[in-house]
């Protein structure tokens, strides 16, 4: 069975989601199966688009065609574009929302034009899906498309080691208000204590689950989705510690 992933900021109570499926479903002959991924992203974001696709991604296999739409500019001169990494397919506006997989190698190819029929303001829709189900039946359809030289990409920051000491960035939040970093969790030495500073707060980690401290509590450990974490147990750690993201964030070593 093909796959066909979805990831928006059009919400979970909208019509737009369902025009999308639709679409997708007529082309295909019911041939591919559509999972929505994520619908909550915040309108606009193209910062979180880009992470939360990054954090996802892995949890799918080989050959998923990845529908992705925040397209602040639907209608304007951006291209559409399909990016190709580790063997799976990513389809959208071509607005920065695929940085981590080019800078990570991801190859772009540049789509064409939408239909002369497309609504201006509707491309997931009218241009978009129609490619994500092309792919999805036949990848090999991109060995027509031109290589996009120069795709959007996002200033983003890499997480650095040096020595016992790590600097990041908290950059997404989930809907219990937990913290996303990009640090990977293997960063961390197994059976070592850490200290984590964001802001004025400073957290001693990583613990094995939210359970591990006390209601309200900060605490950090390693995310589900492969990379560091910030969260307190059965409250909100964004509400607690209210960053502007991306916000800095460091971790050292504590020695005894």
């Amino acid at each position: 069975m093909k796959i066909i992933a979805l990831i928006t900021d059009f919400g979970y109570n909208s019509p737009y989601i369902g025009s999308v499926k639709a679409k997708i479903k007529s082309l295909s002959n019911d041939k591919i199966y559509i999972i929505d991924i994520f619908h909550d992203i915040e309108s606009f974001d193209i910062f979180s688009c880009a992470y939360w696709i990054y954090f996802l991604y892995r949890d799918y296999p080989e050959d998923t065609v990845f529908l992705c739409v925040v397209d602040p500019t639907v209608g304007t001169e951006r291209k559409g574009v399909v990016i190709s990494f580790e063997n799976r397919f990513f389809v959208g506006p071509d607005n920065g929302i695929f940085t981590l997989l080019l800078k990570k190698g991801g190859n772009a190819y540049e789509l064409p034009p939408p239909p002369t029929s497309a609504s201006p303001t509707f491309h997931a829709r009218d241009y978009f899906s129609i490619w994500a189900a092309k792919i999805s039946m036949s990848p090999f359809i991109l060995k027509t498309f031109k290589k996009l030289e120069n795709p959007k990409i996002l200033e983003t920051q890499e997480p650095i080691k040096i020595g016992k000491e790590i600097e990041g960035k908290a950059v997404v939040k989930d809907k219990f208000g937990n913290i996303l970093t990009n640090i990977p969790n293997e960063w961390l030495e197994k059976d070592t204590n850490y200290l984590l500073k964001i802001k004025d707060f400073l957290i001693v980690g990583p613990k094995r689950t939210y359970a591990d401290v006390k209601k309200g509590e900060l605490l950090f450990l390693r995310g589900s989705f492969g990379f560091l974490e910030i969260a307190s147990n059965m409250e909100s750690a964004f509400d607690i510690i209210k960053p502007t993201l991306p916000t800095k964030i460091t971790i050292k070593e504590i020695v005894k």
